[in-house]
């Protein structure tokens, strides 16, 4: 069996690998199934078979604004956060997981968005001068690519201006509810999330203020709804509570 031993003495044919191992390679495994849902099967193997993995800093910035996009990432492990300067100030565009692609907006474009990290992670790049196939010079993997990046960054405004209808209760709920699906775990029933960003990143995010994200935070904390183990840590005991106090 899986991790079991020999006789005293005798060494160990199999190890089970430690919890954080295992932990990391399941985001892998649904980092690829993600990708693959998104791109096709055959263009995520040649990613992969031709991309670089790379890991990255929380902190640290991927892609600045007006800079040339040469490049296409997969986000494999850790969360890439979407930032576009307006004059009336930064705008959060959303928040890339593991299995989300982050490119500019067309092909050889200067990006039109920071992408910044916001938790350490590891990702594969792969340069789009290297995506030419020899016969005809034409790209083989970057029309897929930029086609499923620019369908998830118009995906994530569409979200966005939905946030916008409901009140403000519902769209942290919502968002939390989301960022299930990038760093959530669940432990027994128990839904953990580890938020990689701060509160007035989210308050921009969801369009309203920091001090009523931490209001309605405080609120869902003394009635039971929620768990703050850290500022960053939020445990829901019971999602569909959470969400019906969210929609009264």
């Amino acid at each position: 069996m899986l991790g079991q031993t020999t006789a005293s003495g005798a060494s160990s044919a199999r190890q089970v690998p430690p919890a954080g191992e295992r932990r990391a390679r399941a985001i892998r495994v649904k980092a690829q199934r993600k990708l693959e849902s998104r791109i096709g099967q055959a263009a995520a193997l040649l990613f992969e078979g031709r991309g670089r993995e790379r890991p990255f800093e929380g902190g640290s910035v991927l892609a600045r604004r007006d800079e040339a996009g040469n490049d296409v990432f997969i986000v494999l492990r850790g969360i890439v956060g979407l930032y576009q300067d307006r004059p009336s100030g930064g705008r959060v565009l959303g928040y890339c997981g593991g299995g989300d692609l982050v490119a500019p907006a067309a092909p050889g474009k200067a990006w039109e968005f920071d992408a910044k990290a916001l938790s350490d992670g590891e990702l594969l790049a792969l340069s789009l001068r290297e995506v030419r196939t020899p016969e005809t010079g034409k790209p083989d993997l970057l029309w897929p690519l930029f086609e499923a990046a620019c369908a998830e960054l118009a995906r994530r405004t569409d979200r966005l201006r939905g946030y916008w209808a409901l009140p403000v209760k519902a769209r942290l709920a919502a968002f939390l509810f989301e960022m299930e699906e990038i760093i959530g775990e669940t432990s027994e029933g128990v839904l953990i999330l580890h938020l990689p960003m701060f509160r007035d990143e989210i308050a921009d995010y969801l369009v309203t203020r920091t001090e009523t994200i931490c209001r309605i935070l405080t609120g869902w904390k003394e009635r039971g709804l929620i768990v703050m183990e850290s500022p960053r840590i939020v445990v829901i005991p019971d999602s569909a509570r959470l969400w019906a106090a969210a929609s009264e």
